[in-house]
């Protein structure tokens, strides 16, 4: 009703608004202002009207009316004698009678198409709107920032000079003079700062924290943090709301300052997800069971220890003392070591959902990290140039190293999937240990390339590994200062063949090779059994064998899946003429 266009139609056109009694918190009522707007989309001529329900001060103050699927626009369409037009079509969800539109997802493909073709007739862009309302940065209590205010019986609240910052906390209690006047007696501000108004900027203090004369210099800020902010931000779901839109508050507020080049403080959001514990509660009372209090019978049923009769149930709830369901890390770091409980809680799930605390995937962890210990102890042991070279075995070590650098990067820094990175190393630390491969220079290459992508899961055992290995050159420097290892794209997509040795009635006649494949899903896929089985009959040497006799059997004998390189073996028994 206020709004300018409106004011101006009504004033233009003599029409006066019905009043308070007739509107009274009606949304049908309204007030045709004689004039009519275009649809940008469809180019048909839509009448225009005054509402009280259409707020001024919501975006642009006017609103376009969709009476079939909004309850307060059918009011004034039905009050108002418009015609009620669907455009979602209730079983599908998809758009209808919009045009170009018809039969996108309303929610999504629709929306981009919508905006696409606002975009493209010059009518519109996406545009996101942030709103911060209210945030009481007051607190209550004896700790915390001070408030850096004065209050005066003349002159009311009053700042603090900027000279006479900080409000030391021990000050806070003591009277003072009043800044504007002078006059004594002036009350300090009892309150302290909420703690959110420190944590929503300390990231740019991170990138000047000696800076003594001002809070951060911009120079430094983007040097560090540029245009798009943090890279990554790593934070608990509750800190997904509050922290988050006070930091892009006061982000946005110090560009529009000209104090920060970036608008936004953070560039990727990672929520990581909680360790669940097993939880035993009484299904009666919802109490909360100790650990001596019950016990799981072999055959899977759980007892109370205390003889009680109300039962019991197991679930999965956040690790907390008041439901005795933790677990204490020290214990575990004394008896395996920390990089045994970093991994193991890194490999169970991803880093974004919640994970259910396994005792087993600790020594799983534990027998990863021993195997390590022993790649590192027979390759610093190994002469260069010892031993027969094998062609096949060191090409599949090599695309093995290649392919694994090549996806471990991509999980780690793109993917955030750091589980897989974790169980990608381990399939290469087996591949290393099955490896036949006589190539000195390329197993130490493997184990160090190994060693350095591991370092950031386990960085203690990693380092002490390093300097077990030492180097070419006899300077065993840090792991941790290693240039991450790159991929040879051309031997990571050479994923080699699978080596088949074809016996004709026990005897060896022919080796096959037949080449692999990739799956997004399944990784290195084998050929078939009778894929393998047909290739063997088909071999030049194997039908000279046959003699012309029908093959009466076919054994195929399938490499492990963890093969470090993979040998089948197929025996054809023949048959008579």
């Amino acid at each position: 009703i206020e709004h300018p266009v409106s004011q101006a139609l009504m004033q233009a056109q003599g029409l006066a608004w019905p009043g308070e009694e007739a509107s009274g918190g009606d949304d049908g009522v309204g007030l045709r202002l004689g004039a009519s707007v275009t649809h940008p989309l469809t180019g048909a001529k839509l009448p225009l009207f005054a509402a009280p329900y259409v707020l001024d001060g919501y975006g642009e103050g006017a609103v376009m009316g969709v009476p079939a699927h909004d309850e307060r626009d059918a009011a004034f369409a039905a009050c108002n004698q418009l015609a009620v037009v669907e455009v979602i079509d209730a079983e599908t969800g998809k758009l209808k009678n919009s045009g170009a539109l018809d039969g996108l997802d309303a929610t999504d493909s629709g929306r981009k198409g919508a905006i696409a073709a606002l975009a493209a007739a010059g009518a519109g862009q996406a545009a996101s709107t942030l709103r911060l309302r209210d945030w009481l940065v007051s607190r209550q209590r004896a700790w915390g920032a001070p408030i850096p205010m004065v209050h005066c019986k003349s002159c009311g609240p009053v700042p603090v000079p900027v000279e006479e910052l900080p409000v030391l906390h021990e000050t806070r209690h003591e009277e003072t003079n009043c800044p504007s006047c002078g006059a004594p007696g002036a009350i300090r501000d009892l309150d302290t700062l909420d703690t959110f108004v420190d944590s929503s900027w300390y990231f740019l203090r991170f990138c000047d924290a000696r800076n003594s004369s001002e809070p951060f210099s911009r120079e430094a800020v983007d040097k560090w943090m540029g245009s798009n902010g943090v890279d990554l931000y790593i934070g608990g779901i509750e800190h997904a709301i509050l922290h988050l839109l006070y930091s892009r508050f006061i982000t946005r507020f110090l560009h529009s300052r000209n104090k920060v080049s970036c608008k936004e403080p953070f560039d990727v959001l990672l929520t990581q997800g909680m360790v669940l514990g097993e939880t035993a509660k009484c299904t009666e009372t919802g109490r909360y069971l100790k650990s001596e209090e019950w016990e799981r019978q072999s055959n899977g049923e759980l007892t109370r220890l205390d003889g009680k009769v109300p039962p019991i149930k197991v679930v999965w709830e956040k690790m907390s003392k008041s439901k005795f369901n933790g677990v204490d890390p020290m214990a575990i770091i004394g008896e395996h070591g920390a990089d045994v409980i970093r991994l193991a809680i890194l490999f169970s799930a991803p880093p974004d959902l919640d994970l259910e605390w396994d005792q087993a995937a600790v020594s799983g962890q534990r027998r990863f990290l021993s195997r390590m210990e022993s790649h590192t102890r027979r390759v610093s042991e190994l002469v260069a140039g010892a031993g027969a070279s094998d062609e096949l075995e060191g090409r599949h070590l090599a695309q093995r190293l290649h392919a694994t650098i090549d996806e471990v990067t991509d999980l780690v820094f793109k993917r955030r999937s750091l589980n897989v990175a974790i169980a990608r190393l381990m399939e290469l630390s087996n591949v290393l240990g099955k490896s036949q491969c006589a190539n000195a220079a390329l197993q130490r290459e493997a184990l160090e390339a190994l060693l350095i992508m591991l370092a950031p899961f386990a960085p203690h055992t990693a380092e002490q590994l390093w300097h077990e290995l030492g180097t070419a050159d006899g300077e065993p420097m840090s792991v941790h200062s290693q240039p991450w290892p790159l991929a040879d794209k051309a031997l990571a997509s050479d994923l080699g063949s699978l080596h088949i040795v074809v016996q004709v009635g026990g005897k060896k006649r022919a080796t096959i090779e037949l080449p692999l494949v990739s799956s997004d899903t399944q990784g290195i896929v084998l050929p078939s059994e009778q894929d393998i089985a047909a290739a063997a009959r088909e071999h030049q040497d194997v039908q000279r064998a046959l003699g012309g006799r029908p093959v009466r059997r076919e054994i195929v004998v399938l490499p492990k899946p963890d093969s470090a390189r993979p040998h089948c073996l197929v025996n054809l028994v023949p048959g008579k003429l």
